[in-house]
């Protein structure tokens, strides 16, 4: 149902007063001097928005009889003020870190804490309502998973915004979207997968409507394990969640920022791989190109190709590549 200010009057709260809310609707009734009071809280996404709000709410009734009130702001169109600084930003999507960016950025660094919390909170729910032999559906459980696609919302659209106005990126390149984590339970990783690609691809199609910013989406197949500096792949490469240390041109980088300089690379390649081909072809694609520069990649980092050789051999990635080498 929607309401303009002939019935429905947003005011802001008075500051020092409400903390639990911040505007009041007074809301006309059939008797004549009696309104109605309501308290709405606002959220992030829609504070993060800009433009003027507008005198007129939403006011909507879920198949579960329960009531929620909508705003309205009066966005100005932004392509024209836009003014692109930067090329692209490539931005990795993660869980322990929620974005990392090629320029070095970490956004997000307490997202596996908060999504541990809504874990433990719907899971413990689902297993107490099966161990009564109850559906694990719930008006309660529908809440809790509700509170868990408001935060993912909020947070994704806030950390993008941040990116954007850092950097105003002509193009936004991500991965290939996979929110699948082990240290989550098999119920947060399903809602993850639905609730937070949803999130992220609207809002980068958000972002495209609004500023005209273009989103592009690269393969992220061992862009965790090779080296954005000399692009050799080994899986002990990444010696921790955080730390990367080539075995080859031992250079050091934050293993969150490695990964989107890697698809910073594969964006920028004449042929990128194709978004869906597999990971045994990328691999050997990778470990080609590798050995066919190997002499370059040798002098670059001062490296005696022997030690080059014997490193090579004792990675079973190579294996393929180094045979292939060798009967031609």
């Amino acid at each position: 149902m929607n309401l303009d200010n002939k019935v429905a009057v947003i005011s802001e709260k008075v500051a020092g007063k409400a903390k639990t809310f911040d505007f009041w609707v007074r809301l006309s009734t059939c008797e004549k001097g009696k309104p109605v009071y309501m308290p709405v809280q606002s959220n992030q996404y829609f504070q993060s928005i800009a433009g003027d709000r507008k005198n007129f709410c939403q006011v909507n009734l879920n198949d579960k009889n329960e009531l929620s009130m909508s705003f309205i702001k009066d966005v100005p169109d932004q392509k024209e003020n836009y003014i692109p600084e930067t090329d692209k930003i490539c931005v990795d999507i993660g869980l322990v870190t929620a974005m990392a960016t090629d320029k070095g950025d970490l956004f997000g660094r307490d997202f596996m804490d908060r999504l541990l919390y809504y874990d433990n909170r719907i899971t413990a729910l689902a297993a107490n309502r099966q161990r009564q032999g109850l559906p694990v559906r719930s008006a309660r459980y529908a809440r809790r998973v509700s509170e868990l696609r408001d935060y993912l919302k909020n947070e994704i659209n806030r950390l993008l915004n941040r990116i954007v106005e850092i950097y105003h990126p002509v193009e936004i390149v991500v991965e290939k979207l996979d929110f699948r984590n082990q240290q989550l339970s098999k119920r947060m990783n399903r809602l993850l997968s639905r609730f937070g690609k949803s999130c992220i691809v609207a809002k980068l199609a958000a972002l495209q409507e609004e500023f005209g910013i273009i989103t592009s989406y690269q393969n992220p197949a061992y862009t965790s394990q090779q080296c954005s500096v000399c692009g050799y792949v080994d899986k002990n490469n990444r010696k921790s969640q955080s730390v990367f240390q080539c075995k080859f041109c031992h250079s050091i980088l934050h293993a969150d920022v490695n990964a989107p300089r890697n698809l910073r690379k594969r964006s920028s390649q004449p042929m990128p791989f194709p978004l869906y081909m597999s990971k045994a072809n990328i691999l050997r694609e990778l470990t080609g190109r590798f050995v066919d520069s190997l002499s370059d990649t040798e002098r670059k980092h001062h490296l005696r190709h022997s030690d080059a050789v014997s490193l090579l051999s004792a990675n079973p990635y190579f294996a393929g590549t180094l045979a292939q080498l060798k009967g031609s």
